[in-house]
This record gives structure tokens, sequence and C-alpha cells, in this order.
């Protein structure tokens, strides 16, 4: 009998492992291989900016209390995002490395992140394994659209 009921509890508590499993990868983003179209393509969707000091999380935004600005204009945010769809890439398959500078999170209208960049310097979009350079052609209306260099 109680290695029955064991056998159940097990059974139980990997079926909802596996159901958690599944439900959590189907909504996490994805920033395994996502090429920079598919970046640009994802970004459109932003409805909020978080712009934070140097951090390596590419999918969860800094807490609150260390987000050094919030853009939530939809103006702004509009702006933000044309200039970065507009932007070409500089070098491709930069390996991510330790960074100094700020970092950007794109978020959705769910408070999710969509992606991530790292700039107002240089400008990078990133993946878990590249920085997609981007051309710092427009880098001085980016920088004006948040206040850099200090953020606020």
């Amino acid at each position: 009998m109680k290695n029955i009921a064991n056998k159940k509890i097990v059974l139980s508590v990997i079926t909802i492992s596996l159901v958690l499993l599944i439900i959590l990868n189907t909504t996490l983003p994805k920033f395994e291989n996502l090429t920079l179209e598919e970046i640009k393509d994802r970004i459109k969707e932003t409805k909020k900016k978080y712009i934070c000091e140097y951090r390596d999380a590419l999918t969860v935004a800094c807490p609150k209390d260390e987000i050094l600005k919030t853009i939530d204009n939809e103006e702004e945010i509009k702006k933000f995002v044309d200039i970065t769809i507009s932007l070409d890439e500089k070098n491709s398959n930069i390996i991510a490395g330790i960074g100094n500078e700020n970092i950007i999170y794109f978020i959705d209208k769910n408070d999710k992140v969509i992606i991530s960049a790292e700039g107002l310097n240089s400008y990078y979009l990133r993946t878990k394994n590249k920085k997609y350079e981007m051309d710092l052609s427009r880098i001085e209306e980016l920088r004006e659209l948040v206040g850099y260099p200090n953020g606020n």
C-alpha cells in the first residue's frame, strides 16, 4: 500500500512538472538564435522601455528600484522603435561579452521583456549568444529620446 501511494505521489509530481515546463516553455521569450530581422519584428510590439545599468539578464528587466528610466510615452516609444528598425547591422555574430553600458529592455503590453539592447555609446541588439552591432548613424536621436547620458 505504501509503495503504491509513493508511486502515485512521484507520478503526480512528474506530471505537474512536465505540464509546468510545457507552459513556461511556450510563454517565455526565446532569445537563443533570433535573426536581426526577427528581433526587429518583435520590437514592433513594444509598449514600454526600461533603461537599467548593465546586466547580463536578457529576459527579466532589472528590479523596479534599479530602473534608471521608464519610457512609456507612445510617441517616444514609436520613434525609438522606428529608429532601431531603420538601423543596419554594422558587424555580425559578435559573441556577447561583459558590457558596461546601459541595458534597454523593450517591454510588451503584458509587461514582459520582448528583447533587450545594450548601448547608447554603442548600440547592440542582444540574444543569448549574439550581439548585433547596429550602425550608429542615428545614435544621437536615440540618446535624446532617453535623456542620455544620465538616463533622467
